[in-house]
Protein backbone atom coordinates (compact mmCIF):
# COMPACT_ATOMS: atom_id res chain seq x y z
CA UNK A 1 0.00 0.00 0.00
CA UNK A 2 1.46 3.07 -1.02
CA UNK A 3 0.52 6.52 1.25
CA UNK A 4 -0.42 9.27 -1.16
CA UNK A 5 0.22 12.98 1.09
CA UNK A 6 -3.07 14.46 1.40
CA UNK A 7 -3.95 18.14 0.44
CA UNK A 8 -2.14 20.31 2.46
CA UNK A 9 -2.47 24.49 2.19
CA UNK A 10 1.80 26.02 3.60
CA UNK A 11 2.15 29.99 4.29
CA UNK A 12 6.10 30.44 4.67
CA UNK A 13 7.73 32.75 6.80
CA UNK A 14 11.75 33.49 6.87
CA UNK A 15 10.76 32.88 10.62
CA UNK A 16 8.57 30.39 10.70
CA UNK A 17 5.70 28.03 8.60
CA UNK A 18 2.04 28.10 9.28
CA UNK A 19 0.44 24.60 8.76
CA UNK A 20 -3.12 24.27 7.79
CA UNK A 21 -4.76 21.02 6.81
CA UNK A 22 -7.61 20.71 3.63
CA UNK A 23 -10.42 18.89 2.35
CA UNK A 24 -10.82 15.99 1.23
CA UNK A 25 -8.84 13.66 3.15
CA UNK A 26 -8.41 10.35 2.01
CA UNK A 27 -8.87 7.12 3.85
CA UNK A 28 -10.14 8.45 6.89
CA UNK A 29 -9.58 5.04 8.68
CA UNK A 30 -5.75 4.98 7.81
CA UNK A 31 -5.88 8.88 8.44
CA UNK A 32 -7.26 8.62 11.84
CA UNK A 33 -5.36 5.82 13.31
CA UNK A 34 -2.45 7.75 11.70
CA UNK A 35 -3.55 11.13 14.21
CA UNK A 36 -4.46 9.01 17.23
CA UNK A 37 -1.08 7.02 17.60
CA UNK A 38 0.56 8.65 20.60
CA UNK A 39 3.77 8.02 19.44
CA UNK A 40 2.70 10.22 16.25
CA UNK A 41 2.39 13.14 18.23
CA UNK A 42 6.13 13.80 18.56
CA UNK A 43 6.06 14.88 14.71
CA UNK A 44 9.48 15.54 12.90
CA UNK A 45 9.43 15.74 9.30
CA UNK A 46 13.26 15.49 7.78
CA UNK A 47 13.68 17.74 4.76
CA UNK A 48 15.23 15.65 2.06
CA UNK A 49 16.39 18.35 -0.30
CA UNK A 50 18.50 16.28 -1.62
CA UNK A 51 16.33 13.14 -2.80
CA UNK A 52 13.22 13.76 -5.37
CA UNK A 53 11.16 10.84 -3.71
CA UNK A 54 10.49 8.29 -1.84
CA UNK A 55 8.53 5.10 -0.91
CA UNK A 56 5.46 5.28 1.88
CA UNK A 57 4.08 1.70 3.18
CA UNK A 58 1.31 1.28 5.47
CA UNK A 59 3.71 -1.43 7.40
CA UNK A 60 5.39 0.89 10.69
CA UNK A 61 4.47 3.91 8.63
CA UNK A 62 4.88 6.70 11.57
CA UNK A 63 5.25 10.43 11.85
CA UNK A 64 8.25 10.10 14.16
CA UNK A 65 11.21 10.99 11.81
CA UNK A 66 8.90 11.21 8.59
CA UNK A 67 10.85 11.42 5.79
CA UNK A 68 9.91 14.89 4.02
CA UNK A 69 11.02 14.33 0.19
CA UNK A 70 11.72 17.11 -2.58
CA UNK A 71 9.19 16.89 -5.10
CA UNK A 72 6.02 16.50 -1.81
CA UNK A 73 7.57 19.24 -0.43
CA UNK A 74 7.51 21.17 -4.00
CA UNK A 75 3.67 20.05 -4.55
CA UNK A 76 3.08 21.28 -0.55
CA UNK A 77 4.52 24.66 -1.61
CA UNK A 78 7.04 24.72 0.74
CA UNK A 79 9.41 27.96 -0.07
CA UNK A 80 12.13 25.06 -0.82
CA UNK A 81 14.89 28.18 -2.02
CA UNK A 82 14.80 29.23 1.62
CA UNK A 83 15.25 25.93 3.66
CA UNK A 84 18.38 25.55 1.36
CA UNK A 85 20.08 28.81 2.23
CA UNK A 86 19.32 28.37 5.92
CA UNK A 87 20.69 24.66 5.43
CA UNK A 88 23.76 26.05 3.94
CA UNK A 89 24.15 29.03 6.36
CA UNK A 90 23.20 26.04 9.28
CA UNK A 91 26.57 24.14 7.34
CA UNK A 92 28.82 27.11 7.86
CA UNK A 93 28.33 27.84 11.11
CA UNK A 94 29.09 24.23 12.54
CA UNK A 95 32.10 24.04 9.91
CA UNK A 96 34.07 27.32 10.63
CA UNK A 97 31.88 28.48 13.54
CA UNK A 98 31.81 25.29 16.00
CA UNK A 99 34.81 23.60 14.24
CA UNK A 100 32.71 20.24 13.85
CA UNK A 101 32.34 18.50 10.51
CA UNK A 102 28.27 18.04 11.00
CA UNK A 103 28.34 14.25 10.59
CA UNK A 104 24.91 12.84 10.84
CA UNK A 105 22.93 15.94 11.74
CA UNK A 106 19.46 16.38 11.15
CA UNK A 107 17.20 19.35 9.13
CA UNK A 108 13.87 18.47 10.34
CA UNK A 109 10.33 20.70 10.92
CA UNK A 110 8.90 20.61 13.77
CA UNK A 111 5.86 22.36 16.00
CA UNK A 112 6.78 25.10 19.16
CA UNK A 113 4.43 26.59 21.17
CA UNK A 114 3.04 29.52 20.06
CA UNK A 115 4.34 32.88 22.10
CA UNK A 116 1.25 35.45 23.24
CA UNK A 117 2.82 38.74 23.00
CA UNK A 118 -0.54 40.46 25.00
CA UNK A 119 -0.46 38.25 27.50
CA UNK A 120 2.37 36.70 27.62
CA UNK A 121 4.07 32.91 28.23
CA UNK A 122 3.25 29.95 26.34
CA UNK A 123 0.32 28.80 24.44
CA UNK A 124 1.00 24.95 23.84
CA UNK A 125 -3.03 24.40 22.28
CA UNK A 126 -1.83 26.81 19.15
CA UNK A 127 1.95 25.95 17.82
CA UNK A 128 4.05 27.16 14.65
CA UNK A 129 5.93 24.75 12.72
CA UNK A 130 9.67 25.70 12.46
CA UNK A 131 12.84 24.63 10.89
CA UNK A 132 15.72 22.77 13.09
CA UNK A 133 19.03 21.44 13.21
CA UNK A 134 19.42 18.19 15.35
CA UNK A 135 21.46 15.46 16.91
CA UNK A 136 25.16 16.04 16.90
CA UNK A 137 26.15 12.90 18.74
CA UNK A 138 28.12 11.42 15.74
CA UNK A 139 29.99 15.19 15.11
CA UNK A 140 33.45 15.05 15.13
CA UNK A 141 35.79 18.08 16.64
CA UNK A 142 38.23 19.14 13.41
CA UNK A 143 41.58 21.27 14.76
CA UNK A 144 41.96 24.37 12.78
CA UNK A 145 45.40 24.26 13.47
CA UNK A 146 45.70 21.35 10.84
CA UNK A 147 46.55 21.71 7.54
CA UNK A 148 44.05 23.18 4.81
CA UNK A 149 43.12 19.92 2.92
CA UNK A 150 42.95 18.26 6.21
CA UNK A 151 40.08 20.50 7.54
CA UNK A 152 38.77 20.70 4.16
CA UNK A 153 38.52 16.97 3.79
CA UNK A 154 36.74 16.37 7.03
CA UNK A 155 34.16 19.00 6.53
CA UNK A 156 33.36 17.72 2.47
CA UNK A 157 33.73 14.11 3.77
CA UNK A 158 31.06 13.88 6.28
CA UNK A 159 28.60 16.35 3.39
CA UNK A 160 28.64 12.93 1.37
CA UNK A 161 27.89 10.69 3.41
CA UNK A 162 25.14 9.14 5.40
CA UNK A 163 22.32 10.96 5.89
CA UNK A 164 23.41 14.13 4.76
CA UNK A 165 23.75 13.48 0.85
CA UNK A 166 19.71 13.59 1.54
CA UNK A 167 19.67 16.71 3.07
CA UNK A 168 21.61 18.74 1.10
CA UNK A 169 20.31 19.65 -2.04
CA UNK A 170 22.23 17.70 -5.01
CA UNK A 171 24.74 19.56 -6.79
CA UNK A 172 23.86 18.04 -10.11
CA UNK A 173 20.26 17.49 -10.07
CA UNK A 174 18.69 20.48 -7.88
CA UNK A 175 20.91 23.27 -9.42
CA UNK A 176 18.78 26.41 -8.14
CA UNK A 177 18.41 24.24 -4.97
CA UNK A 178 22.20 23.95 -4.73
CA UNK A 179 23.23 27.34 -5.19
CA UNK A 180 21.19 28.84 -2.70
CA UNK A 181 22.33 26.57 -0.50
CA UNK A 182 25.82 27.38 -1.68
CA UNK A 183 25.31 31.08 -1.12
CA UNK A 184 23.94 30.40 2.63
CA UNK A 185 27.01 28.77 3.45
CA UNK A 186 29.57 30.62 1.86
CA UNK A 187 27.81 34.04 3.09
CA UNK A 188 27.92 32.52 6.21
CA UNK A 189 31.38 31.12 6.27
CA UNK A 190 33.16 34.41 4.95
CA UNK A 191 31.91 36.05 7.51
CA UNK A 192 32.77 33.60 10.11
CA UNK A 193 36.29 33.53 8.79
CA UNK A 194 36.66 37.24 8.80
CA UNK A 195 35.33 37.63 12.43
CA UNK A 196 37.66 34.72 13.66
CA UNK A 197 40.41 35.99 11.55
CA UNK A 198 40.55 32.81 9.64
CA UNK A 199 40.70 34.07 6.03
CA UNK A 200 44.08 34.40 4.98
CA UNK A 201 44.46 30.65 5.88
CA UNK A 202 41.18 29.03 4.72
CA UNK A 203 38.93 30.28 1.73
CA UNK A 204 35.41 29.50 1.68
CA UNK A 205 35.13 29.77 -2.24
CA UNK A 206 38.02 27.03 -2.45
CA UNK A 207 36.35 25.17 -0.27
CA UNK A 208 33.10 24.75 -2.16
CA UNK A 209 34.95 24.16 -4.89
CA UNK A 210 36.40 20.56 -3.54
CA UNK A 211 33.45 19.90 -2.28
CA UNK A 212 31.50 19.94 -5.86
CA UNK A 213 34.40 17.72 -7.01
CA UNK A 214 34.22 15.70 -4.04
CA UNK A 215 30.33 15.36 -4.79
CA UNK A 216 30.59 14.49 -8.42
CA UNK A 217 32.61 11.46 -7.49
CA UNK A 218 29.93 10.13 -4.50
CA UNK A 219 26.81 11.14 -4.97
CA UNK A 220 24.57 9.02 -6.81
Amino acid sequence: YSFNFFPLLINFNPQFFSLFQSFPLPDSVLLDSILNDTPNKHCLARTYLGRDNGVFTRAGFSLRNFPLYLKPMQELGLEVIGLASAMGKAFAIMHWGAGVNGDDVEFVLGSSAVEHEVEGGLDFQHRAIRFYLLDFGQCGLVDFSDDQDVVYQAFKGAMVTGDNQLFIPHYMKSRELYDAFKAGYMDAGQAILEEMGMGNKFSIEDFMKEYEEYAEDFLL
